[in-house]
């Protein structure tokens, strides 16, 4: 287990260090591996986040309505941001993924038939 709790606060890093684990087909391999775990886990982890989504969501819209101002972070809309930062994470990783078997020698393509 690698001590996941669901009282802790979330800290940055903390679903990106998961999904970097979770991400890598060779924990499948593992004897350690428990599908079912994982998947609790991940549960803890995308609810602690939406927690903390609904209280940042919530200051944005007091700094809206008392400022009248939209909060940016690099240009973006702060919330279009937010809606898109896990699955922009997830692509990256995919990517890092990409990279690294490609340096290791490339992927290897088994011959399977094709289906009926």
């Amino acid at each position: 287990s690698s001590g996941i709790n669901a009282e802790w606060p979330l800290r940055p890093g903390d679903i990106e260090a998961f999904e970097r684990h979770a991400s890598d087909s060779r924990r499948l391999f593992s004897k350690e591996f428990n599908c079912f775990v994982e998947e609790r886990q991940r549960s803890i982890l995308h609810a602690r986040l939406q927690k903390s989504d609904t209280r940042v969501k919530a200051c944005l819209t007091g700094i809206e309505e008392k400022l009248g101002d939209v909060v940016r972070h690099q240009g973006r809309d702060y919330r279009e941001k937010m809606s898109r930062d896990l699955t922009e994470m997830l692509y990256w990783l995919q990517q890092e993924r990409r990279s690294e078997a490609l340096q290791d020698g490339g992927m290897v393509m088994l011959d399977v038939p094709p289906t009926p």
